[in-house]
């Protein structure tokens, strides 16, 4: 059993599907895998940014099919993390994880894919919450 959930910018399975992903055109999707491998400061590659797209599209349309009537307690506790700019999750959308079980929040500074670069914050809230 892992010691602790830990959620970044997502609302929990109850709650969802959630997002402007679930309605976008593969064309649509391709551009915003291309441009967050821009903004990483990575040049995109067609083929990469295909291969992204046919798991980005598998994972969209999973999610949209997912609806759990009751949230799942979980056996272990949860950490969700919300981030201040998040334009994508409102970290205010992600309340009903204390639903699934013992939950703590935390609120962390940068924009939805934050969490990529490691930052500090995010480091202190993996020690911390793993030494609880």
């Amino acid at each position: 059993m892992p010691a602790r959930l830990f959620i970044s910018s997502q609302v929990a399975p109850h709650r969802g599907p959630h997002g402007r992903f679930l309605e976008m055109t593969d064309a649509e999707l391709a551009e915003e895998v291309h441009q967050l491998i821009v903004e990483l400061g990575g040049t995109p590659r067609p083929d990469l940014v295909e291969l992204s797209l046919e798991i980005l599209r598998a994972d969209v349309e999973t999610n949209k099919r997912y609806h759990p009537a009751e949230p799942t307690r979980l056996p272990c506790p949860i950490t969700a993390l919300g981030w201040d700019q998040d334009v994508e999750v409102d970290h205010r959308l992600m309340d009903s994880w204390a639903d699934c079980g013992e939950t703590t929040f935390r609120l962390l500074e940068g924009p939805h894919y934050r969490f990529m670069e490691a930052p500090d914050d995010l480091l202190d809230a993996f020690v911390t919450d793993l030494t609880v």
